[in-house]
């Protein structure tokens, strides 16, 4: 008889147990893998590449884990003190020495407040930080910008993301000798603001912003005298949302000669069209920017008329069809029109298309022509994007195509965040199609949006549980069936019965990978019954639909009762003065289960 043990995961050498550990989050480690055996216990207490992300833990296990991991295992820390965790980065203070985390690469902080930078500062000297990211509750500040040179000097940072934009840059100490190489921007931040970063950086090799700002737009751009060429940075992305000029464009980016890689979005409505003067740009690189290996651009303008003042699409994608952009360049090019009210709007895009947010729904637009500068081309329209917006019935997707008269699908890649708009029905086999457009595994967030009474043509528990199965890294989900209802009383008997089908099928029934939800209730005893049947949830968002002060006062009452010690923050809308619509529209519950 053979006495040779049969592999299995007791069995795998401890090197490749903590390779299995790097795919998993730290609540699985510690809380699931650490009680498993013996064995386990031991090699998870060793394990020295914990990346400990809050934003979707429970108080009760955030206080766990102070108690059973040391922080010098910790090389990551994401911490958000935003209205779902009210208050988190302060009971992180009050449970973690941050004196500790002397080996953490990469920190994020959302809204840290000015009492709460002394002890982070702390943390920043001691550890060995290649990437923050950070947004500040007041950016303008003295203390925030105090904090934030202090990040800049570090010798060990490579990677910096900023939430706050020029609000925390204007007046900040940009020291000399910055090691920063990769810097990110979100918010808004000007022009010049743009240069003098890369110009204080020497070290620089990439800037994105991802919303920068022309301030006075009846002018072009113009350059100040110490506004000097930087030759250091090779890759630069922008996304505009004011309007833009080919000539704005020309100025900026001849200060960067270098480049070897450029993305231009440039997503307000009125910009001008001479954006998309592919001659031009072509003329522009050529002799502006000759080491520029990849361009992406995604550019949008509208014109309103007919006849001969409004381009055509044709005439647009032409300058795109020359040898250096089909042959050098290898880019290939689409432009879409679209017509509602009168107006023409014009999409000009490289593919794979790159977005931040990306609305496909046709309830908003409608594509009556689309075209390559490719003949022939059918590959698929590939998006990456990280936000999307889709209509949850096959066939409004697919008139959109047929509109265009394209047999080419769209395929988004890259998607956390997705809205689906559900109008008169819910499909059949509607997951199995949207399985085709969405990898469903990136998602984390999802938001089922009911716009109108819905008929469901198949059981709505067998469709979600397939869309659960399919979606294992989903940790949020939000339930809409109340939207743009307004004042109409009528619409609140069907958004009644739609919340009770919804609730039943959905929130009664999450697995325990989701930790947030985000859902309407009609009372007190909806809420209670939602926090009954989810004892795994982290955090919980009502959105009473009327009544919202009584609301918030019985949950609170409630919770006293139950001496439980969640934590309650209110979202204050606008104060109407009548019974159906008060003064506060969200309740939110950041959870301390007893069970845990």
């Amino acid at each position: 008889m053979s006495s040779t043990r049969k592999p299995s995961l007791e069995t795998l050498p401890t090197e490749i147990l903590h390779q299995i550990y790097d795919e998993l989050d730290s609540e699985t480690i510690v809380f699931s893998m650490r009680i498993v055996s013996k064995r386990f216990y031991s090699i998870t207490n060793v394990y020295n590449r914990l990346q400990l992300d809050f934003r979707y833990i429970s108080k009760s296990h955030m206080r766990m884990m102070a108690r059973l991991i040391d922080p010098q295992n910790v090389i990551s820390l994401t911490l958000a003190d935003v209205e779902e965790t009210s208050g988190q980065i302060q009971l992180f203070l009050s449970h973690f020495s941050t004196d500790r985390f002397i080996r953490l690469h990469s920190l994020t902080l959302t809204y840290l407040n000015d009492e709460e930078l002394d002890q982070f500062a702390k943390l920043i000297q001691k550890s060995s930080l290649r990437t923050v990211s950070i947004s500040f509750m007041d950016p303008e500040s003295n203390q925030a910008k105090q904090f934030l040179t202090s990040i800049l000097v570090r010798e060990t940072l490579r990677t910096l993301k900023l939430g706050n934009g020029d609000w925390v840059i204007n007046g900040t100490r940009w020291p000399k000798r910055c090691k920063l190489q990769n810097m990110i921007i979100f918010r808004g931040c000007d022009w010049d603001i743009a240069h003098f970063i890369v110009k204080c950086s020497s070290n620089l090799r990439k800037l994105t912003v991802r919303c920068i700002l022309k301030y006075d737009i009846d002018k072009t751009i113009t350059l100040l005298p110490d506004m000097k060429p930087c030759n250091h940075l090779s890759y630069l992305s922008l996304c505009v949302t004011t309007d833009l000029t080919i000539e704005d464009v020309e100025v900026f980016l001849g200060l960067f000669p270098k480049l070897t890689y450029l993305e231009l979005a440039c997503l307000k409505d009125g910009a001008n069209y001479s954006l998309f003067d592919g001659r031009r740009w072509e003329d522009f690189i050529q002799t502006k920017l000759p080491l520029l290996d990849q361009i992406k651009l995604d550019l949008v303008c509208s014109v309103r008329g007919i006849g001969e003042n409004v381009p055509t699409v044709e005439s647009l994608i032409a300058p795109f069809r020359s040898l250096f952009w089909k042959k050098v360049k290898h880019l290939v090019v689409n432009c879409d029109e679209e017509y509602e009210n009168d107006y023409h709007k014009f999409h000009l895009y490289s593919t794979p298309r790159s977005r931040e947010e990306f609305d496909y729904s046709h309830r908003r637009k409608t594509i009556v022509k689309s075209i390559s500068n490719i003949a022939d081309y059918n590959q698929p329209i590939i998006i990456n994007t990280k936000k999307l917006t889709l209509d949850l019935n096959p066939t409004t997707n697919t008139s959109i195509q047929e509109n265009t008269s394209l047999t080419r699908p769209y395929i988004f890649q890259k998607v956390t965040e997705l809205e689906l708009l559900i109008e008169q029905e819910w499909p059949i086999n509607a997951i199995k199609h949207l399985s085709t457009m969405v990898n469903l595994l990136t998602l984390q967030t999802i938001c089922l949006n009911f716009k109108s009474d819905c008929n469901f043509i198949v059981s709505l528990d067998t469709e979600v549980k397939a869309l659960f199965e399919q979606t294992l890294n989903l940790r949020s989900i939000r339930i809409i069936c109340n939207d743009d209802i307004g004042m109409q009383v009528f619409v609140r008997d069907y958004s009644e019965k739609l919340m009770f089908i919804t609730r039943n099928s959905i929130a009664l029934n999450l697995p325990r990978h989701i930790k947030t939800l985000d859902i309407e209730v009609k009372d007190v005893e909806d809420a209670k019954t939602v926090l009954e049947h989810n004892k795994y949830l982290a955090r919980v968002t009502f959105r009473p639909i009327y009544r919202g002060e009584r609301f918030s006062d019985g949950i609170a009452e409630w919770m006293k009762n139950m001496n439980r010690d969640d934590t309650l923050r209110n979202d204050w809308g606008v104060f109407c003065g009548c019974d159906a619509c008060d003064s506060i529209k969200a309740v939110h519950l950041w959870l301390y289960n007893k069970l845990d």
